[in-house]
């Protein structure tokens, strides 16, 4: 066979020259493939990890406004006769402390000038606690509830969140403040955010840009 006169052949050429561009057209769609699987699965990813991020956030929300909404019906419904009646108001706090344990460190009531009246459960050193230290007690004696932020328990140093809700007289004048504070890893509250978890790595994070404060990870 002559090779030379095959290889110089028109048909020959062309046959190479069409797989040629065969192969390089195979090359350029699996680069460019590639490039668009990628690009739509980071987009897919993105969105999904959007979309939990979102229901955490609901979630969290959720179980926020819930506590807020018991603690500013039970100041409503506090007897203002009953803080001249500590312990009486201990009974009080107890059974709606056992009926609706929302808040895992328990409940206080303090006077109009912050001073701790009663407590259930009792904690260590919280009795002796006066809410005037606190910048925004004010903002309760104005009639205002209040979502603290996060501190760490006296007793355990567990990361806690207080809320405080003004209690009034039958006539609106402001007696006193109920408080409730839940551990933020408390069951039914965070822990399920801690326990969560994107892939082998990927991890959550709470924060507070208004205290530049990471309240819960993941990690």
């Amino acid at each position: 066979m002559n090779f030379k006169r095959f290889f110089n052949s028109l048909v020959t050429r062309l046959i190479l020259f069409g797989t040629l561009v065969v192969f390089a057209s195979a090359v350029a769609r699996f680069h460019v493939l590639t490039n668009f699987l990628h690009d739509d699965l980071s987009e897919v990813a993105a969105d999904q990890q959007s979309t939990i991020a979102s229901y955490l956030a609901q979630d969290i929300n959720y179980r926020i406004v819930e506590r807020r909404r018991f603690l500013e019906q039970l100041a409503r419904m506090l007897p203002a006769e009953l803080l001249d009646q500590p312990e009486k108001l201990r009974s009080w706090l107890q059974e709606r402390q056992e009926l609706q344990p929302l808040f895992s460190m328990g409940l206080f009531v303090a006077d109009a000038n912050g001073a701790v009246i009663t407590d259930y459960p009792p904690a260590a050193g919280r009795r002796n606690l006066s809410l005037a230290i606190f910048p925004d007690f004010h903002l309760v004696k104005e009639g205002k509830f209040i979502i603290g932020e996060p501190l760490l328990s006296l007793t355990d140093q567990r990361a806690i969140l207080p809320m405080l809700a003004p209690v009034r007289d039958s006539g609106g004048k402001f007696v006193g403040v109920l408080g409730g504070v839940t551990a933020l890893a408390a069951a039914g509250f965070l822990d399920h955010l801690q326990q969560a978890r994107l892939g082998d790595s990927g991890s959550f994070l709470l924060v507070s840009p208004a205290k530049r404060l990471i309240l819960a990870s993941s990690r």
